[in-house]
């Protein structure tokens, strides 16, 4: 079962003339970033009303991670905003779920009313010294919001087939990571291809279903992409 759900949203600031954004600035950023942090729980960003089949439910869906931001360009400041829920959020007394989280966060409570407020160009701002004041807002186009359920740290998304009826999407470990013999997984929790024994100091291949092709055995490190197609040739005539 999915743990989180996340709703990500992005915007820009244009900064004034004569103000540019670099390295130099950065700690002017991040004070830009704890204003407009403060400045979007003010205005109620934080927090977002659930209702559903199963009841209604009221969720704080932001964290010292939620906001961050970066130079777009010298001239504008790119901001990234993600509004995120955990399972354990909802009160055991509903019956609500993620999903409803999600249409929640992404409907017109969190996103629709952030995109309102940015696309119209007068979310401004002022530090109080003056710096990094912002002339303008603006939704970058073709850049719709982004969501989707996760997993709690540690676990990924893992695809199961109860009674063989269907396929279902939830979170777990994969066979790789709960493999008793510690070999390496990648990213997505599936067997890397070359692996690395350090106690003997070998390198071997494997199959994607973990299978060790002793013939690949050599004291010369392997990267994955000396692996690709091996597997292939236990098939060859």
């Amino acid at each position: 079962m999915f743990q989180t759900v996340d709703v990500q949203a992005s915007f820009e600031l244009q900064l004034p003339l004569g103000k540019a954004c670099g390295a130099q600035y950065s700690g002017s950023l991040k004070s830009l970033e704890n204003l407009i942090s403060e400045d979007l729980r003010l205005r109620g960003f934080c927090h977002v009303q659930v209702s559903g089949v199963g009841g209604t439910a009221r969720l704080t869906v932001c964290d010292a991670s939620s906001l961050s931001l970066g130079c777009a360009s010298p001239e504008r400041v790119g901001v990234n905003m993600t509004w995120r829920a955990r399972l354990a959020d909802i009160p055991p007394s509903s019956t609500l779920d993620l999903r409803d989280v999600e249409r929640a966060m992404a409907g017109e409570q969190l996103f629709g009313r952030l995109s309102e407020l940015v696309d119209g160009g007068d979310y401004r701002l002022a530090m109080d010294d003056g710096s990094f004041a912002v002339a303008s807002s603006f939704l970058p186009p073709g850049v719709p919001t982004e969501a989707g359920l996760g997993c709690v740290a540690g676990h990924i998304r893992v695809l199961n087939e109860p009674n063989g009826s269907r396929r279902d999407e939830g979170c777990g470990l994969t066979e790789c990571q709960t493999d008793p013999a510690g070999l390496e997984c990648d990213e997505m929790g599936q067997y890397r291809e070359a692996q690395r024994d350090t106690a003997s100091q070998t390198s071997f291949c494997l199959t994607e279903n973990g299978e060790r092709l002793a013939w690949t055995e050599t004291a010369v490190p392997l990267n994955d992409s000396d692996c690709i197609g091996t597997a292939a040739l236990l098939n060859t005539p």
